[in-house]
């Protein structure tokens, strides 16, 4: 839904009773008291059957959707990222096809063997890019023990050393492949649906999202390919160090939330409506409704991920692919969800956000920028922290009472 049309009905006392929210931006509406608290309704939960509860869905998923300690909406779906791998590039390269990169190290040097080059040093094929798909410098960060925003969330914190360590290994790569603008260059002419790049051996590997699959399944259901984690540094793998009894592999996942908005009408017919919504009854008619619609069209189905865990579960059991590699794939990214990290929540989530794409890209562009992987971070955190400071200035403001005597 337009934000611009849905605060104006919230605040015109005209909101829907529920709305489908992307987790990523509810903090920030839950700042401006725009959705409801349904605390209260999760404690009427526990004397109902099949109640509505934390222990149900990924911690990923539920704790994205928490403001202040309150929550403010319900997983639905979840997504999350691993890395995909063309076998026929494998094999072309001399590489075994079932043993992908597992370190950052590996990654790199799999990237190098699987770029292939015409006589005039033109990309023919590219094995890797650092941020095409969906990665970010959020994934990479995670995996080397970074973080973006201090704990209580009032500091940025992104130029940490390992944010910074995770920066200087992308820009490293894109480096080794020929530099940014050569590699961006070659990117700019991808295109998507039955061209995408991972279909057609333009690129042998990428990191992406879950719904990768439902486009192999659409477009490329015969392509020879692999899904394993991407790819982590070396200390990670081995558990030593800092790392030492964390999770060996590290995705983030993102999706939607049932939310009430502040004002609706209906508010207890809207959460029953959600409970029925997140559960799984209502999810399977949906993924029945989805299979007869991709049996229609001769497509194999790929379920969607759901935030709860059991109903992952379930349906793996439900829907099972005869397409193995599909199988195996849809596996491995229900695995993978409860190491998922998330995106802080904050009011200032999309500043955030916009500020790490914009330390990326001029650490990747050093060569006219100047700017190395710290100075990089260091410029952005800056900017995101001034925001921070405004918003904490307000917040110590004693609120304008209009019963207050006023002389103009």
């Amino acid at each position: 839904m337009n934000p611009q049309k849905l605060l104006t009905a919230i605040v015109g006392g005209a909101p829907p009773d529920l709305i489908n929210q992307d987790r990523f931006t509810i903090g920030d509406w839950a700042s401006r008291d725009s959705f409801e608290q349904l605390d209260d309704f999760l404690k009427a939960e526990k004397s109902t059957k099949d109640p509505v509860q934390q222990s149900n869905f990924y911690p990923a998923a539920w704790n994205e959707a928490l403001y202040k300690g309150h929550v403010y909406g319900i997983p639905t779906g979840i997504d999350d990222r691993a890395l995909y791998y063309n076998k026929r590039a494998f094999r072309e390269a001399g590489l075994d096809p079932n043993k992908p990169p597992r370190t950052w190290e590996e990654l790199k040097e799999y990237a190098l063997k699987l770029t292939k080059k015409d006589d005039k040093g033109a990309f023919e094929r590219i094995g890797f890019i650092p941020n095409y798909g969906n990665s970010w410098l959020y994934l990479y960060s995670w995996q080397n023990g970074g973080e973006f925003m201090s704990k209580d969330g009032r500091k940025c914190i992104m130029d940490n050393p390992y944010s910074v360590g995770a920066l200087k290994y992308m820009t490293d790569v894109y480096d080794a492949l020929g530099g940014y603008d050569k590699v961006n260059t070659f990117q700019s002419g991808f295109q998507g649906a039955e061209q995408d790049p991972f279909f057609t051996g333009t690129i042998a590997m990428v990191i992406d999202g879950s719904w990768k699959l439902n486009n192999i399944a659409r477009y490329s259901p015969g392509l020879d390919f692999g899904v394993a984690p991407a790819p982590v540094p070396a200390e990670r793998l081995k558990g030593e160090g800092r790392f030492k009894g964390q999770d060996p592999f590290i995705t983030w996942a993102g999706g939607y939330s049932l939310a009430i908005p502040r004002g609706a009408k209906h508010p207890k017919e809207a959460w029953r409506f959600l409970k029925w919504m997140v559960g799984e009854e209502a999810t399977v008619i949906g993924a029945r409704a989805q299979q007869k619609f991709n049996e229609a069209k001769g497509r194999p189905f790929v379920f969607t991920l759901s935030a709860d865990k059991s109903i992952n579960e379930h349906m793996l059991k439900l829907f099972p692919l005869s397409n193995t590699r599909l199988q195996n794939a849809q596996k491995l990214n229900v695995d993978l969800l409860p190491s998922a990290k998330f995106r802080p929540v904050t009011f200032i989530g999309q500043t955030l956000w916009d500020a790490h794409r914009r330390a990326a890209e001029r650490a990747w562009q050093h060569n006219q920028t100047g700017l190395s992987a710290q100075a990089a971070l260091t410029e952005q955190r800056a900017l995101v922290q001034k925001e921070l400071d405004k918003q904490s200035t307000r917040d110590r403001l004693p609120l304008f009472s209009f019963l207050w005597p006023t002389i103009i």
